[in-house]
């Protein structure tokens, strides 16, 4: 009988007691394949790595209960991939298992590549979510590599962003919208947006309504939803933006109609 497998990811960085628990957890399904995120993943995730990936890779494969290692091969915030890759090997996967953070279809961007394989979807392995690997690499990363203040600091043509947390699962930034300019009408698949107003006023289109909002205003965009903000008026505006969800990257932006004529 061809050997089954399931399939777990994760950045691993640095491997923790939830890790452990999900391949425990993985390993009484089937035989357990971990692909693990690159550096550039992370580095865009989080932004830092704290282990290299070989090293990260090394560290699995001596785990009981790992039988394959895999570094991802894909350049987004999603394994899809890779586990086009895996498929496409012949190997019998027969399983996506996911940990506490991921609770539902809507959380996993992989439910497609599943869905059209016949995996099934695994979800709380491991119990619910323990403490991150990005926080408990947090304080020593800080400890060793102070960054740049300018280093979050992102010039656009309608002004900047600057970015000042990231962590798993939220990401706070700063917008500065120079006066008279605009976003692009743009929507996410896979994170929610929280808008408050600190200086200025904007015009935010959402879901096809058109809004005019001012300082201690706030605004929520769900996922999903097509939205815009406009500043028409003669003074800078400012915007506090709180991201949550699992994905949280620049990539993840569809836009449909831009004044500078991005894609």
């Amino acid at each position: 009988m061809k050997k089954e497998y399931i399939v777990i990811s994760g950045g691993f960085d640095p491997i923790h007691s939830g890790h452990i628990n999900l391949i425990q957890d993985a390993s009484k399904i089937a035989n357990v394949i971990a692909i693990v995120n690159n550096n550039n993943f992370l580095i865009n995730k989080k932004g830092f790595i704290f282990l290299d990936q070989n090293e990260r890779i090394k560290i699995l494969s001596s785990i009981i209960g790992v039988d394959e290692t895999f570094l991802s091969i894909d350049n987004d915030h999603t394994v899809i991939n890779s586990l086009k890759k895996l498929i496409n090997s012949g190997r019998n996967i027969k399983y996506f298992g996911n940990g506490g953070d991921r609770m539902t279809k809507d959380d996993i961007p992989e439910t497609e590549i599943c869905k059209k394989n016949n995996i099934e979807l695994i979800f709380n392995l491991g119990g619910q979510k323990s403490q991150s690997s990005s926080s408990l690499a947090l304080s020593l990363y800080d400890q060793l590599q102070k960054k740049n203040s300018e280093s979050n600091y992102v010039e656009k043509p309608w002004g900047f962003y600057k970015t000042f947390i990231s962590e798993d699962e939220y990401l706070l930034k700063k917008i500065y919208i120079n006066p008279g300019e605009e976003l692009s009408e743009q929507s996410h698949n896979h994170r929610d947006e929280h808008w408050i107003i600190v200086s200025g006023k904007v015009t935010v289109l959402s879901d096809k309504k058109m809004q005019e909002k001012e300082k201690n205003d706030h605004i929520f965009i769900s996922r999903n939803t097509k939205h815009k903000i406009i500043n028409h008026q003669d003074e800078p505006a400012v915007i506090i933006e709180v991201q949550t969800g699992v994905i949280l990257s620049e990539d993840d932006i569809i836009r449909y109609n831009d004044k500078y004529k991005r894609s």
